[in-house]
């Protein structure tokens, strides 16, 4: 899938959360109360932010914040799985040759991008950079990028 498709997927980024929903039951420690033999009053909702080197911060989430919290969590998680998805493409265009862009472009050929927009016409390959210069969201992708 092309780049642009898949930042047109991403959530918007206001609306993510990175963390872990924890449901907790938790027992009162009154001697006549239902959750000393049952599983306990609940269920209570927790974010769990883990940060380098500290212990996980946690939140009390109010159940009426419950869903929007987990829409958040997975708007996060799809970021990510986007992100990964584009650091793989920008990965497979570093690998190609340097001179990959020449081969789109035979020499003293028209340079399309500019024929039927400025004229310019016939270009050597090193000028053909500049065909995409400034222009890589259309052209681009047109001449073989992703």
């Amino acid at each position: 899938m092309a780049r642009n498709a898949l930042l047109r997927q991403l959530p918007p980024l206001q609306s993510i959360l990175r963390g872990s929903l924890i449901e907790r039951y938790k027992r009162c420690g009154k001697p006549g109360c239902k959750c000393a033999v049952g599983p306990g009053h609940g269920p209570k909702y927790y974010l769990s932010v883990s940060y380098p080197g500290l212990r996980p911060q946690m939140d009390y989430v109010p159940q009426e914040l419950y869903a929007q919290t987990a829409e958040f969590l997975a708007n996060y998680h799809r970021a990510r799985e986007i992100l990964e998805a584009i650091c793989e493409i920008n990965r497979e265009l570093l690998r190609r040759p340097r001179g990959a862009l020449k081969t789109y472009y035979a020499p003293n050929a028209f340079c399309p991008p500019h024929t039927d927009r400025c004229g310019i016409g016939r270009r050597t390959p090193r000028q053909y950079a500049c065909c995409l210069a400034g222009r890589q969201s259309k052209d681009f992708a047109y001449w073989g990028g992703h």
